[in-house]
């Protein structure tokens, strides 16, 4: 089974599956490399079923008291079922969905959760048991110095870090980055900027356009994969930086201030947990029922303490604009 590179020495994943929506890490895997700090696996088979030992019912999860597997079965419509098995083994843990699960459940729905998802909080619990956080943020570097990019969805923070690529910085991230409170490491396989139009033909900007106006066929629109090795030469990215800077996005009448640690803490917590809710996640919710070692209440706080670390003693800045276009301008006038 492929291995493919998530983020490079830190988080690979087994899988025959390319495409996986709703992944936040890259929905469209690419490199194909050996075993990192991280390693799981993702596996489409119909033939799963629930394990004679999980015996003890949560809802539509099958589970037993202090055993690291969990089994989750539920009717999509008529004979039609989505099946899915977490299997937590220490070296490489796995989740096993069958194929009308992968096909037919691309949005969540009735606390029915698309396998992306899930794959996703169960990536970001394995990166907080390994010491890091993942980050809603863009990420460039110069001069060997990183800068993260917060900003509320939609702020401009991917079309930002595109404009500085341009003009002499490193491309580290555009949507998720990684760090373990010293340094960030770049999540060079996502793919928002796709919506953007200068990276896309007409056809593309009108599937783009038509998801956006009729947002119930989003799912089901699917423009072709692309990732940033796909615009940018190798040497303009960077897998790591130690950090810098941290600038927040903002729409609005132009201004630059600097922001104190406490109000910068603020913010990028609930940009961060706008988009990541591991804590949420009904898979996670019934394992942590069974098996007490995984307690979430504990991951927030080892968040919030990675986090408070990422913040101390770096500049801080927010960059407020009307026109998405204009923030790219102000970096270079930074003490980054």
């Amino acid at each position: 089974m492929p291995r493919y590179n998530v983020i490079p020495d830190i988080l690979t994943l087994s899988t025959e599956i390319k495409k996986i929506r709703n992944f936040s890490f890259g929905e469209s895997l690419r490199e194909e490399t050996g075993q990192s700090l991280i390693n799981l696996n993702f596996i489409v088979n119909n033939s799963i079923k629930k394990e004679p030992n999980l015996n003890q019912r949560y809802h539509f999860f099958w589970g037993k008291h202090d055993c690291p597997s969990i089994y989750y079965e539920r009717r999509i419509i008529g004979g039609i079922f989505a099946k899915m098995l977490f299997e937590d083994s220490r070296e490489f843990p796995t989740i096993t969905i069958n194929k009308s699960y992968l096909r037919w459940i691309r949005v969540r729905t009735n606390n029915i959760f698309p396998p992306g998802i899930h794959l996703t909080d169960i990536i970001t619990v394995k990166l907080m048991e390994g010491g890091f956080i993942p980050l809603h943020c863009a990420a460039v570097s110069f001069d060997n110095k990183g800068i993260l990019i917060f900003a509320p969805p939609n702020t401009g923070k991917t079309l930002t870090s595109m404009l500085l690529i341009q003009n002499g910085f490193k491309f580290m991230s555009e949507d998720i980055t990684v760090s373990d409170g010293n340094k960030i490491y770049g999540c060079p396989f996502t793919s928002t900027f796709r919506y953007y139009e200068e990276f896309n033909s007409k056809f593309a900007r009108w599937l783009s356009l038509t998801a956006t106006k009729v947002p119930f066929l989003a799912p089901f629109i699917e423009p072709k994969a692309r990732v940033i090795g796909d615009y940018v030469d190798r040497e303009k990215i960077k897998a790591e930086a130690p950090i810098s800077s941290i600038v927040i996005l903002e729409r609005g009448d132009p201004k630059v201030e600097n922001l104190n640690e406490n109000e910068t803490f603020r913010r990028i917590l609930n940009i961060n947990r706008y988009e990541f809710n591991y804590y949420r996640n009904p898979m996670l919710r019934v394992y942590s029922y069974f098996n007490k070692k995984l307690n979430l209440n504990s991951f927030m706080l080892k968040e919030e303490e990675i986090m408070k670390k990422i913040i101390r003693n770096k500049g801080l800045y927010l960059i407020r604009e009307n026109n998405p276009d204009n923030y790219a301008k102000y970096f270079k006038n930074l003490s980054v």
